[in-house]
């Protein structure tokens, strides 16, 4: 794992060298520099660390010059040089003081009471821890006050007070006992709120589910209103159409029904004038015929009235053909015989055959 943060830091360093970004660049020395702390090669950490003060100080970092301060520290104590830690936790404590940095000040004094217990210096050690609490009491900061208890815990039992080093260590059991409640309750806090939030998550999707449905049901129920209204238009219009039908059908047989009607009462008039013609007139014309006929001795040996004769007998001749003739077009004897399709048929061959 410390390989690869090495090889990314690596790259990062050629990166920012070619773009000369002095603020990232130190950013990437001093995490190198924390990669190597880890390999507890300290002097590579230190050669990082250094670069990354010299890159701060170029640029008038400030902050970035305390914390670098602070690493260097560190490092000078994992080497057992307390000198030069002392000297460099110092200089990290005046800038953060001067940046008015209490969580960092605090920090910095407890990193110096390491220094000065690790240097045999137990009243500066014992000094700086209070002087930590007193600033991690006004930030709230729990788990360095207890770290600081413990720490006092071992700065008394060096100065063989050990009845105020188990006051220091019971505190320091009070306190972190105090801690764990605190985090137990952030957690149980984190975990209500979870739940809430995941029971709000429920209720919201059991919502959008029922709201699914219902926009589902009413989109089904629109669609089938929708069928509904084609099917009933589609039915009407056909019952429409076949009342349309209908109607012409019946329409088309009156009118059938009425010309058949009017032809049958104009065969009928034709059949009853032709009848009476024939039978009246006809009659008449062959009874006058006859009387005359009778007479024909009257004029014999008189040239005039055997002219006349002649003349009347061949007009009442003439008349009594065109009355026939008269009759047969009104009704033609084939029409009496056969009704009117098989005159109209006989009509039709007589028409065909070849003259």
């Amino acid at each position: 794992m410390l390989s690869a943060a090495e090889n990314t830091y690596q790259r990062a360093l050629n990166i920012f060298t070619n773009l000369r970004d002095t603020l990232n660049l130190s950013t990437v020395y001093n995490e190198n520099g924390v990669v190597y702390e880890h390999q507890k090669n300290y002097d590579k950490a230190l050669a990082y660390y250094k670069q990354s003060l010299d890159l701060k100080r170029a640029i008038n970092d400030s902050v970035g010059m305390a914390y670098a301060y602070n690493f260097i520290s560190g490092a000078y104590l994992l080497k057992n040089k307390n000198t030069e830690a002392e000297e460099y936790s110092l200089k990290s404590l005046n800038l953060f003081e001067a940046l008015r940095d209490s969580f960092s000040v605090s920090l910095v004094y407890t990193d110096l009471a390491k220094i000065y217990l690790s240097a045999g210096k137990e009243a500066l050690a014992k000094q700086a821890a209070e002087n930590s609490n007193a600033f991690a009491q006004k930030t709230g900061y729990l788990d360095l006050l207890a770290n600081n208890q413990l720490l006092l815990a071992e700065i008394s039992k060096k100065q063989n007070n050990f009845s105020e080093a188990l006051k220091d260590y019971e505190l320091y059991t009070k306190l972190k006992d105090s801690l764990y409640t605190e985090q137990m309750q952030k957690a149980i806090l984190e975990l209500n709120t979870k739940y809430e939030v995941a029971q709000k998550d429920k209720d919201i999707l059991e919502k959008s589910s029922a709201l699914r449905i219902k926009n589902i049901l009413l989109i089904s129920g629109l669609i089938g209103i929708g069928l509904l209204s084609i099917l009933f238009f589609v039915t009407y219009r056909s019952s429409k159409l076949k009342h349309k039908t209908q109607l012409q059908k019946t329409i088309i047989e009156q009118q059938d029904f009425a010309a058949k009607s009017i032809i049958e009462a104009e065969e009928n008039e034709r059949q009853r004038m032709s009848s009476n013609l024939h039978d009246g007139l006809g009659q008449l014309l062959s009874a006058a015929r006859m009387n005359i006929q009778a007479a024909e001795e009257k004029f014999a040996g008189n040239a005039g009235g055997q002219n006349s004769y002649n003349n009347i007998m061949s007009l009442i001749d003439d008349s009594i053909k065109e009355m026939r003739s008269v009759t047969h077009q009104m009704m033609p004897g084939a029409f009496v015989r056969q009704g009117l399709g098989g005159a109209l048929k006989n009509l039709i061959e007589k028409l065909k055959a070849p003259h």
